[in-house]
């Protein structure tokens, strides 16, 4: 009897110890994998509408404030590339192409109309480590540009933008959702050509509140706040405030596994004074039958359409 329950328990154990070096091995060869088949690809459509109604401190001692409302449309057209090529580190490259018109009317006091069109390039990089228990730190950098003509102008200008930000987040998962809260640290800064002294640059926190819903049949709900605190802003310019908020919902399909349809509505507060309602909407495409987890940044400020 004890004969035949020790040869039990050999098996057993050689059972085990095949069991466990198979597991290694499957996850040797998951972690050995090239890095050029970690990734995913995808491209996206966008669509973006906004109503502009915000305003700024006149120079002018004759009154108060200066008043700006227009319509912007905006197409945008980008490529990502990116997916876990480290061990638990996620690298996502993003190029964005972009055409945006603006019609709008400038009071102080006297109407004075405005009307553009730009095109805007812009590169962006993000990492992301997963630090377990729902933690992840992270970090991006983005270049960009755009090229425009003023009004009565035939000088071709060129604005440059960059900057980049420090991001710790936390999750929450549940059966079907998740919470999700963030804190970034951004700093950006624009050159405009056309103005002698047109460099600005301003550092900004933010805290950032997500609620994401899976619902059956493929859809999806987002929901996300903002507060984004400047700790030194220009009351001469139009989009600055100590204080921007904003509130988003996002509605989406994914259709036949790999294409997702969106639509968001936002609306942005800047300060007291001002404010913006954005209706964007994309079609986005996954190449190859990849999952991924790709975080999408929501962080940037709007452009800064008056310079």
């Amino acid at each position: 009897m004890s004969i035949k329950l020790s040869s039990s328990l050999w098996s057993l154990l050689f059972f085990s110890m095949t069991v466990d070096a198979e597991a290694i091995m499957l996850m040797n060869q998951t972690y050995n994998k090239p890095w050029h088949t970690k990734l995913s690809y995808f491209i996206s459509l966008s669509q973006e509408k906004r109503d502009v109604d915000i305003s700024r401190l006149s120079e002018n001692s004759a009154f108060e404030r200066e008043l700006f409302k227009a319509d912007y449309d905006a197409t945008l057209l980008s490529f990502t590339v990116g997916g876990n090529v480290f061990d638990q580190t996620s690298v996502h490259l993003d190029v964005t192409a972009s055409r945006f018109e603006l019609v709008g009317d400038i009071y102080a006091p006297q109407a004075q109309s405005v009307q553009y069109q730009r095109n805007k390039t812009l590169i962006e990089i993000f990492a992301e480590r997963d630090l377990k228990q729902g933690y992840t730190v992270g970090f991006d950098a983005y270049y960009g540009g755009d090229f425009y003509k003023n009004q009565g102008d035939d000088n071709r200008y060129y604005d440059q933008e960059y900057g980049g930000g420090l991001m710790l987040s936390k999750k929450f998962r549940f059966d079907d959702s998740h919470l999700r809260f963030d804190y970034i640290f951004s700093h950006r800064q624009i050159k405009v050509d056309s103005l002698e002294e047109g460099n600005i640059g301003n550092s900004f926190h933010n805290i950032i509140a997500g609620y994401s819903y899976q619902w059956n049949f493929d859809w999806y709900t987002d929901m996300t706040g903002r507060l984004s605190y400047y700790p030194n802003y220009d009351l001469n310019r139009y989009w600055d405030a100590r204080y921007i908020t904003s509130l988003a919902t996002e509605l989406g399909y994914r259709m036949w596994g790999n294409n997702i349809m969106s639509l968001r509505a936002e609306r942005m507060w800047f300060g007291g004074h001002s404010n913006s309602n954005i209706f964007t909407l994309k079609l986005e495409h996954q190449f190859g039958t990849k999952k991924s987890k790709r975080r999408q940044r929501r962080y940037k400020m709007p452009n800064l359409l008056i310079k």
